[in-house]
């Protein structure tokens, strides 16, 4: 049996983009939104698959937790910063042969965000979606929800994930990055029985992908 599921592949790295890609993977998840990898857009551009580009204020290993910040990572305009980045990235995928129909944007929640920054992300989820492009939020289980939730071990943040789901695709999120699909999938379920068909629309009320 054929699975519809769509399989990305999590990787900064041209390479091993293309051997999953050839391997039967449909798009490519860059953190780096093609900045690591200079021949990464050429290839998902000529393999004629998906990508989603991410924010991030600077690599993984120069980074720390969003609860662990000392001095708060400087934004003059949050949202616009990292809208114009993901824009900016988008631009240079499509000059690269990249369709724009497969290109997925993620302001990367806990990437050189503090709590409140994140939650400031979602909060105004509008800037991204407005452009057109897919969102994907991934939120689940990170820092920033433990921080509020009082919940110190990842495993259970689950609820509080759930809750950041919903929210954000109340406000335009078309695909969420989970660790638990079913809890997703039952509260957005409820969610979207809770919107009256009256205002229901592609436009509104996206269907998510978990």
């Amino acid at each position: 049996e054929v699975s519809e599921v769509a399989i990305s592949v999590d990787t900064t790295r041209a390479s091993v983009a293309m051997a999953a890609i050839d391997a039967g993977a449909d798009l490519v998840n860059d953190v780096s939104a093609g900045l690591d990898d200079p021949r990464m857009f050429e290839m998902v551009g000529n393999r004629g698959c998906g990508m989603i580009l991410m924010h991030r204020l600077r690599p993984p290993e120069a980074d720390q937790y969003s609860t662990d910040y000392r001095t708060p990572p400087e934004y003059a305009d949050l949202l616009g910063e990292v809208a114009a980045f993901l824009e900016e990235r988008a631009s240079a995928a499509e000059a690269a042969g990249i369709a724009p129909k497969a290109i997925a944007i993620d302001p990367g929640l806990g990437f050189g965000k503090t709590v409140e920054q994140n939650f400031e992300l979602v909060r105004g989820l509008d800037v991204f979606t407005r452009t057109g492009r897919p969102v994907l939020i991934g939120a689940s289980r990170k820092s920033f929800l433990g921080a509020v939730a009082g919940i110190e071990r990842p495993e259970n943040r689950d609820a509080a994930s759930v809750t950041l789901g919903v929210e954000a695709w109340r406000r335009g999120a078309t695909i969420l990055r989970v660790h638990e699909p079913r809890a997703h999938r039952e509260a957005l379920a409820v969610a979207q029985a809770m919107v009256a068909p009256s205002e229901r629309s592609a436009a509104r009320i996206p269907t998510p992908n978990c």
